[in-house]
């Protein structure tokens, strides 16, 4: 969990290493598929950041700006789900359920799905953690 500009900066070096060959100018005209990703991971890390200290109108723009890539690449990753070092292979269908809690260094491949099993016999569903 983000919870400082430090953490912030630790989380997007760490993860920015993952990937080689980032163009220049990402944020504004990604060329390659991991630029397209690293601008995924970019917004959500910043959405999350803004989210976690408590700066109302940052987290909003960027929770519009979060929302609306997640649906144009088809990666459903909810704020403070996943842990530093998060690694996304290619663009496509990626589900995470927001109550999941998912640990440092994992990667995720195109088609997978963290699903919750929803509410049996009206009990209610428990956090799961995947580390």
């Amino acid at each position: 969990m983000i919870k400082s500009h430090d953490d912030l900066k630790d989380c997007l070096k760490a993860e920015k290493a993952k990937y080689k060959n980032i163009h220049m100018l990402w944020l504004i005209f990604p060329v390659a598929e991991q630029d397209f990703i690293w601008k995924y991971q970019w917004i959500l890390r910043h959405t999350e950041y803004y989210k976690n200290t408590g700066r109302h109108i940052m987290a909003a723009l960027f929770n519009i700006w979060h929302k609306r890539i997640s649906v144009k690449y088809g990666i459903h990753i909810p704020v403070n789900t996943c842990g530093k070092g998060l690694k996304i292979m290619h663009t496509g269908p990626i589900l995470i359920n927001g109550k999941a809690t998912i640990g440092e260094n994992v990667s995720l491949h195109i088609n997978t799905a963290i699903v919750a099993h929803g509410n049996r016999g009206g009990s209610q569903q428990s956090e799961m953690v995947l580390s």
